[in-house]
């Protein structure tokens, strides 16, 4: 996940932003007022974004390249921006735009819940790091109190630092190590206002704003959040302990 800059100094983060907004609007539309940028992404035709080895023309899916390269983009927008992606071709190949939109949206929600099992796996390994940790320290403290190994010696240190090196290796994938595949799904649902399809004339074609990508995703529950940050906070105490 990635670490969010923190500032004491407000005026320094607006001049920031206000200089960067400054330079993006060389290359970009943007709505400063409204806090949007408008992102247009054009290819000469819808072939290049899509995975030709499993699309066909009642069922195209869209590589992931064309999602990385949004989020290539988008790391270098104002966190609080949102985007307003237009995507041209110049030529459809065939397609109906409304079969590609469909798609599009089908292939986001794939990937969304694709990003949920990641996110799950990755506090599964965090908890387990987490599981041998306390194992660790509590196997230092029973030996030390049955006197098995004396208190201050090198086999106590070995197992101090191997309990805290496991503990740092889960709080590092929870909190420090960034996963773009994680951080792009976040991207999209917080920062995607809508997506449109435009022609070669730029005539809009299609459009879906981010409450309709969106409706039908099934997202993780606060309560499901709230008890794995719980678990990993007491396992972390029972090692700190």
């Amino acid at each position: 996940m990635k670490v969010k800059e923190k500032t004491k100094n407000p005026q320094m983060v607006s001049a920031r932003v206000a200089r960067q907004i400054e330079l993006l609007k060389k290359y970009y539309d943007i709505d400063a007022e409204n806090r949007v940028i408008h992102l247009e992404l054009h290819y000469e035709t819808v072939n290049e974004v899509l995975a030709s080895d499993i699309s066909i023309k009642e069922h195209p899916q869209f590589g992931r390249a064309i999602l990385e390269r949004v989020n290539q983009i988008m790391d270098t927008f104002p966190e609080d921006f949102d985007v307003d992606l237009k995507l041209k071709f110049d030529d459809y190949c065939g397609y109906k735009p409304d079969v590609l939109m469909s798609a599009f949206k089908d292939n986001l929600e794939m990937f969304h819940y694709s990003c949920q099992t990641e996110k799950k796996n990755v506090f599964i390994i965090s908890s387990i790091l987490i599981i041998v940790a306390v194992t660790l320290m509590s196997l230092r403290l029973f030996c030390i109190n049955g006197k098995l190994i004396p208190d201050g010696g090198i086999l106590q240190e070995m197992i101090d630092i191997s309990g805290w090196a496991f503990l740092w290796e889960a709080v590092s994938m929870l909190f420090i190590s960034q996963n773009d595949k994680i951080e792009l799904s976040r991207r999209v649902v917080s920062h995607l206002l809508k997506i449109s399809f435009l022609d070669e004339d730029d005539k809009v074609l299609q459009i879906v704003t981010k409450d309709e990508l969106t409706s039908k995703w099934i997202f993780e529950t606060k309560r499901q959040r709230n008890g794995r940050m719980l678990l990993l906070i007491a396992g972390a105490a029972c090692v700190a302990f």
